[in-house]
This record gives C-alpha cells, structure tokens and sequence, in this order.
C-alpha cells in the first residue's frame, strides 16, 4: 500500500507538472495571439481612418460641383430670360 501511495504521488505530481507546463505554454500563445490582434487592429484602424479621408474628400467634392450645378442652373435661368426679353424687343421692332 505504501509502495503504491508513494507512486500514485509522484504520478501526480508529474501530472501537475505537465499540466501547469502547459498551462505557461498556453499563456504564452495567449500573449502573442493578443499582440497580434494588437498589430491587426492598429492596422484595421488606419484603414478605417484612411477610407474616412477617402469619404470626406468625396463630399467635398460633391459639395463643391453641387454648387457648381446651382450656379449653372441659375445662369441658364437669366440666360433664358434676357432671350425671352431680346425676342419680345425684336417682335416690337418688327
């Protein structure tokens, strides 16, 4: 009984052993799988700040010829008017 105690022990303690082995082996990979989701998202949010830019720009732009539009539609509108007045006057003179 003893010789048997004795040998369950040191079976478990080898046990113990490899169990807590692991157990720094996983925390390790834990550390690295975090610094590279680190690295990962760093990346991602430049991206994300890049496409923001990218986004502001276009509206920028689509401000900048919404004003041009408007602008043009107004002076195709005066245009139009001043032909509408010049033929009313070339109607009286005729």
């Amino acid at each position: 009984m003893r010789l048997r105690n004795i040998n369950l022990r040191l079976t478990l303690r080898k046990l113990e052993a490899s169990l807590k082995a692991k157990e720094q082996l996983a925390e390790g990979l834990h550390m690295v799988d975090f610094e590279q989701l680190k690295i990962e998202n760093g990346s991602l949010v430049e991206k994300i700040e890049e496409r923001g830019a990218e986004l502001h720009k276009l509206k920028q732009k689509k401000t900048a010829a919404v004003e041009v539009l408007s602008h043009v539609k107004e002076k195709l509108h005066f245009t139009k008017q001043q032909a509408s007045n010049a033929s009313k006057t070339l109607a009286q003179v005729w």
